[in-house]
């Protein structure tokens, strides 16, 4: 396959950055016909109305290196059939519909016809494992899944039984690092699958620290926690890191 070459958007991104006005951006915008703006409208819609429904929007180049053309014109299609199912489905403006969708043209046409019905977007990474989409999902208070029957017979299907595979972890699925006994101070670590978490334990240094208002000179450790979103996300990693802070602050509890 040759290389596909394009003028970058951006050739210059230093003068770019010390020219930039807001107001000159705005006034590149269509906006819409009966106004106001509308992110669906100037990604796509606008260029059907300039003329330029036949050129490419999209072109997805799949893994064994095929690539696929998405005009203009068919994207506007595919966004605008996906808003009216929002709207079919009772989907009121500023609700959330949330995708767990990879790179694909769906992905597109589901994003850009959600914004374009004037509905909220939350994009999940794909790699996400069943406890960050649930976790996601109910603090979003989500109205609308848009996702592949393999990512929601893995990912949301196993989130609603309450159930996560053995095989997707290792034993031990959590490494503990005590690197601070060799002077490092922070141990940033590289979690190697199938084991899900590690956990990084600097030595202890004297530093000054402000305690109920008085200043003072007390040892701190630092640790620190490195996990794999598919199978735990940062708020879930914070509770055993909360709970050792709580223990080496009070060794009583021990």
């Amino acid at each position: 396959m040759s290389a596909v070459r394009v003028a970058p958007v951006m050739p210059d991104y230093a003068e770019a950055r010390a020219t930039f006005s807001w107001r000159r951006e705005r006034s590149r915008l269509a906006g819409l016909p009966g106004g106001g703006v509308n992110t669906g409208y100037e990604a796509v819609d606008r260029h059907l109305r300039e003329g330029h429904g036949e050129r490419v929007a999209l072109r997805c180049v799949a893994r064994d290196g095929s690539v696929r053309t998405v005009t203009y014109t068919r994207l506007a299609q595919d966004s605008s059939r996906f808003a009216h199912v929002l709207e079919s489905l009772g989907i009121g403006r500023g609700e959330r519909v949330f995708t767990l969708l990879g790179r694909c043209h769906e992905l597109y046409a589901a994003v850009l016809g959600t914004l374009r019905a004037g509905r909220v977007l939350c994009p999940l990474f794909a790699a996400f494992g069943p406890e960050p989409v649930a976790l996601r999902m109910g603090l979003g208070d989500a109205r609308v899944l848009v996702t592949t029957r393999e990512l929601y017979e893995h990912k949301v299907a196993r989130a609603r039984g309450g159930r996560l595979r053995a095989s997707g972890t290792a034993d031990p699925s959590l490494t503990v690092t005590n690197l601070g006994d060799q002077g490092v101070e922070t141990v940033f670590g590289v979690v190697h699958p199938p084991q899900v978490a590690l956990v990084g334990l600097g030595r202890i240094v004297e530093r000054p620290v402000a305690v109920r208002g008085l200043l003072g000179v007390r040892p701190v450790l630092t640790a620190t926690l490195s996990a794999d979103h598919r199978a735990a996300d940062g708020a879930t990693g914070a509770r055993p890191l909360t709970s050792l802070d709580r223990f080496l602050q009070r060794p009583e509890e021990l």
